[in-house]
């Protein structure tokens, strides 16, 4: 049995009717029926009818195949196969007319209906492909591999296509027509969907083997394989991703596929795409590219393929030998012994400059299909410019598939053979974060900020996980790399005001915009050039267009239906003299010119010179609005354009930027994340009540874009670096932690952590010998912070490392202290004798814990009960206080105590009423005791304890400062543990077997209440912290009819 073309044209008719009803949902299980009643024709077809099948339903994904005939060319052919007259071709060509809604594919189909051609034998899905194969192979800027194609050649390209458009039936020839332009708007369909109709196992072949052919001769082999093990009775159930892994890894001469690239859109957005250890590196602006070297092809060993995946190795000829001496081929030292596939970013690089130049040098070193294109007006590359690759990624390493390895262990690999030479082979730049970590935030918002301040690209974010997963899910980005840049956060990519001078029609845009009687589809936007003339009477004003965008639908109908720009034909312009470079307009001049332009609110990403253009011009350019309220005479000038231009272009070092510059970023950073709060607010303690900025980075050395760690025990002066430390309790915040000293090697006390919201604390007010500045001690705070922020490799502060919570015992007299009898807590001494039992259950050191490995993470160390109360405190070296008659405050309430060099394990409260116990209660961050969470004791699930999101985020958000793992801390025989109050359990309904062996074993030992009945802990899945902490943020409550989090997250009771 045949696969017909008809076939395939029905279905794509059907799925454009649905587009056209609105229909668009029903596209999917359209396409899963169509799979399935053509099933018996589908599965015994051979290779190249699979492949013929899959490329012509995803005709664009052949970038292999290049024609060069669009409607001009085509309509030609039609016209002579059909020996059409003069009132046919005018019937042809209505496409062409604005506002006529059809294009060349409607016109053609109109035509065969009112005459169709003779009945023929139904052509087949195999014949179309054979017939578009050799109308590829015929043309220049098609690869190698299509020129060497087995397929036999037709007379003519022009012969075979008359000869096809005689056979075709109406609706046949209108597809026939939008496959030959690639072209099937306004369908859109999912190429995944495709895949897996085909076959299961197709989408993940095909992340390897890049190539519908080659994935497709795959599959064929695994099924043959499969068949002869099994015999022919196998169920689609035996085919698991295991068979893919056991037959596949990538091949030399065959593009790997690339993971799905995700945007960050602020940097909450960012750190809630990742998870555990994210490699930030600096984006590079140049064209990608992947290397393939096969050793056994001797001197022509080196294949690479671009990112639409055409092969470009002959284009970019003139980096073959930087790639050579990269890797030391045919050398002594070379460490690849049959071939490796690495991915890389081809720059061009200046050495007189010594740095990287703009995008648009690269075309100078790059020809297009044999031909250096819009390079006419450039000037000719100097002597010292070349090409250069910046590698980021090895995918290969002679038999090794490194797909299954993780990025960190990938990126060891590619340093073990590559041998970097600056301007010709360098590795990428790279910073590792740990996204689990509170700091994340304040860290990569700083070398955002960074990056933005000299004038670079923006960031990519990528997950220390393997390059691909195989588990057939997908919603899952697993692998998926965070392209980062100003342009896609809010509203930092605005350029300014253009005016739209002319604007032209285009029938595929006007099909895939389904607005009726659309006569306008691309608008060319220009700066006025004589504005400091339009004074004078008569002047004509005059424009330059410097792009042309094409704006979405509802913005298309609000020019439609509010704006009056009178419209004259190009030809009959007398209103405004238009500069139009052809590099701007691709060849293509405008139809009409509007005699009152209307202004465009422009957004842009970059600048960059395009070919045969001579100035800037914005790139990725779109048109967010129309301004109303203003005229032509309000738009940007070109000399203003081009300055903007040339500032946004300058090369900055990355150590020019000024610290009030990157304060700058660093601020608009902040309110760039949603409702105007920085994603870190929240575990940060609060200054002052105005919103103050993240740390301010300051001068300091340098590497690439990733400042040089200062520790810091180094920061500031050198009192400030002297053994004794200052501490300052303020209000809302008390706490401990150590960190040691790289000076001199002494742990000395760091500024205590809230313990509400487990970050650093800045002092409202700070008294120190010599000074009462406040600000100042503020600034000295923010620096010491900023400065210890990217402390190592993985993005954490020595600080950081050691941080904990201490946990606050319910039944301690710290819980019961009136709030009207608060007082500022005395100096710390090395007393202990006037210490008391209840400050050992309430504080513990950061210190402490770090060096107990018996010791749960947020659990008070036990205590031995038959241990007197002095000699506990004589075991703690350090611990000082003095007597409450020589204790001193400030004038605001913050107590200033001096603590000795020795290091510190523990900080004593004397159990005095008077104290400002009040301060160290758990409070939710949003409501206070009003949370409900609020005097609950919390139990985790198993693995929760691990992940810092729940334990340093989460749980202090809602004042939750102490948690255990195992419930028989609360039983009877722990009394000093057994909290009062409700009890709560957090789980991962997720890992199910877990769950249920965990609140199995809590049902196996049950606690009691003192009246012999059984005590029930209530059960959530751990996201209920997430949506209630959101709904505490946006309302401060729960709204009547909304849905309730806890609903949505309850387990049951235990």
């Amino acid at each position: 049995m045949t696969l017909f073309f008809s076939h395939v044209s029905n279905l794509l008719e059907t799925l454009y009717d649905q587009c056209i009803a609105e229909k668009q949902k029903e596209n999917r299980p359209t396409i899963q029926r169509w799979f399935a009643y053509h099933r018996e024709l589908i599965d015994p077809l051979d290779a190249p009818t699979g492949a013929a099948l899959l490329s012509t339903l995803l005709p664009a994904k052949r970038t292999d195949r290049v024609y060069h005939i669009k409607d001009r060319r085509l309509e030609d052919i039609f016209a002579r196969a059909q020996r059409l007259g003069n009132s046919r071709v005018r019937e042809l060509r209505r496409y062409k007319v604005p506002g006529s809604g059809v294009d060349l594919a409607d016109c053609i189909d109109t035509i065969l209906k009112a005459t169709p051609n003779p009945a023929h034998h139904c052509v087949s899905v195999l014949e179309v492909d054979t017939l578009l194969r050799t109308l590829a192979s015929s043309t220049r800027s098609s690869p190698e591999n299509v020129h060497e194609s087995d397929y036999p050649l037709a007379e003519s390209t022009r012969n075979g296509l008359e000869a096809m458009y005689t056979r075709l039936s109406p609706l046949e020839a209108k597809w026939f027509t939008r496959l030959i332009l690639k072209d099937y708007r306004p369908i859109e369909i999912d190429e995944t969907l495709i895949y897996h109709s085909y076959h299961s196992l197709l989408p993940n072949i095909l992340k390897i083997r890049d190539s519908i052919p080659a994935a497709v001769n795959v599959l064929q082999s695994i099924l043959e394989e499969e068949r002869a093990e099994y015999g022919d009775g196998v169920k689609p159930d035996r085919w698991d991703t295991q068979i893919v892994l056991r037959h596949l890894r990538p091949v030399l001469g065959t593009k790997v596929g690339r993971p799905f690239w995700r945007k960050g859109r602020s940097i909450k957005h960012c750190l809630d795409m990742g998870r555990g250890f994210m490699s930030v590196e600096k984006k590079l602006d140049g064209e990608y590219c992947q290397i393939h070297v096969d050793l056994s092809k001797g001197r022509d060993c080196i294949q690479i393929f671009s990112k639409s995946g055409k092969d470009s190795t002959k284009d970019r000829v003139r980096v073959h030998e930087a790639i050579r001496d990269a890797l030391d081929l045919n050398k002594p030292g070379c460490k690849i012994t049959k071939g490796c596939i690495l991915e890389g970013e081809l720059v061009a690089y200046c050495d007189y400059k010594r740095k990287i130049l703009p995008f648009h040098k690269v075309r100078n070193h790059v020809t297009r299909s044999g031909r250096y294109i819009g390079s006419e007006m450039d000037s000719p590359p100097r002597p010292t410019e070349h090409l250069m690759v910046i590698y980021y990624d090895a995918l290969l390493i002679d038999d090794e598939s490194l797909l299954g390895v993780r990025h960190s262990k990938r990126m060891e690999k590619l340093k073990d053979i590559l041998v970097p030479r600056p301007g010709y082979a360098e590795i990428v730049e790279r910073r590792v974060l740990d996204f689990n970590k509170p700091q994340a935030a304040s860290d990569l918002r700083n070398m955002f900020a960074n990056c933005i301040a000299a004038g670079e690209e923006g960031l990519v974010i990528k997950p220390d996980e393997p390059y691909m997963v195989f588990n057939g899910r997908r919603d899952e980005f697993t692998g998926s790399p965070i392209k980062f840049k100003k342009e896609y956060i809010g509203n930092f990519g605005d350029l300014g005001d253009l005016a739209a001078v002319a604007v032209r029609y285009d029938s595929r845009r006007a099909k895939s915009l389904q607005i009726p009687h659309v006569k306008w589809t691309h608008f060319y936007l220009g700066c006025i050039t004589n504005k400091s003339s339009l004074h004078i009477p008569g002047t004509v004003p005059e424009f330059t267009v410097v792009v042309v965008v094409e704006p979405n639908a509802s913005l298309l109908h609000t020019v439609m239906t509010h704006c009056q720009p009178h419209p004259v034909d190009f030809k009959e312009n007398n209103s405004l003299k238009l500069n139009i470079p052809e590099g701007v307009s691709a060849g293509r001049k405008p139809m009409y010119v509007f005699t009152r332009p209307p202004v465009f609110d422009v957004r842009c990403f970059a600048f960059e010179k395009p070919g045969n253009v001579g100035f800037y011009t914005p790139r990725f350019t779109t048109a967010s609005k129309i301004h109303f309220d203003r005229d032509f005479r309000d738009v940007l000038t070109f000399d203003e354009l081009q300055d903007v231009a040339e500032k946004a272009m300058a090369e900055r070092p990355w150590e020019d930027g000024t610290p009030e510059r990157r304060l700058h970023w660093v601020e608009k950073l902040e309110k760039a994340d949603p409702r105007g709060m920085p994603v870190d607010r929240m575990t940060q303690s609060k200054v002052s009540s105005s919103p103050s900025p993240s740390p301010q980075p300051q001068p300091q050395p340098t590497l690439g874009m990733f400042p040089l760690t200062v520790p810091p025990s180094l920061a500031g002066s050198d009192s400030q670096r002297s053994a004794i430390s200052v501490i300052t309790i303020s209000s809302g915040s008390i706490g401990s932690s150590s960190q040691r000293s790289a000076s001199s090697g002494r742990r000395t006390m760091t500024p205590p952590t809230s313990s509400l919201e487990g970050e650093p604390s800045s002092p409202t007010s700070c008294k120190r010998q010599g000074g009462n500045d406040s600000k100042s001690q503020e600034s000295l705070k923010r620096k010491r912070s900023s400065q210890a922020s990217l402390g190592d490799i993985y993005g954490s502060s020595p600080r950081a490392k050691r941080r904990i919570n201490s946990p606050v015992s319910r039944s301690s007299p710290l819980r019961s202290s009136p709030r009207s009898q608060r007082e500022p807590l005395g100096e710390v001494s090395n007393n202990a004798s006037q210490q008391t039992g209840s400050s050992y259950r309430s504080f513990t050191s950061s210190f402490s814990q770090a060096t107990n490995p018996e010791l749960q993470e947020n659990q008070v160390p036990p205590l031995d009960p038959a241990t007197p109360k002095t000699t506990r405190a004589a075991n703690q070296p350090s611990s000082v206080t003095t007597p409450a008659s020589k204790r001193k405050s400030n004038v605001s309430g913050n107590t200033v105590a001096k603590v000795n060099v020795a290091p510190a394990e523990m900080i004593e409260v004397p159990d005095s009423e008077d104290e400002d116990t009040a301060l160290l209660l758990p409070r939710c961050k949003q409501l206070g005791s009003n949370c409900w969470f609020q005097d609950r004791a919390v139990l985790l699930g198993p693995r929760l304890a691990r992940r810092k999101v729940i334990t340093d985020r989460l749980l202090p958000r809602h004042g939750i400062h102490g948690y255990i793992t195992d419930h028989n801390a609360w039983m009877p025989e722990n009394p000093e543990r057994r909290p009062e109050g409700l009890k709560t359990c957090l789980v991962d309904t997720y890992r199910e077997e877990e769950m249920r062996e965990f609140l199995d074993g809590i049902e196996a030992r049950p606690l009691t209440l003192e009246g012999g009945g059984r005590e029930y802990i209530e059960v959530y899945h751990w996201r209920v912290l997430e949506d209630l902490a959101t709904v505490e943020e946006e309302k401060g409550a729960f709204e009547k009819g909304k849905a309730d989090p806890r609903r949505k997250w309850w387990v049951g009771l235990v």
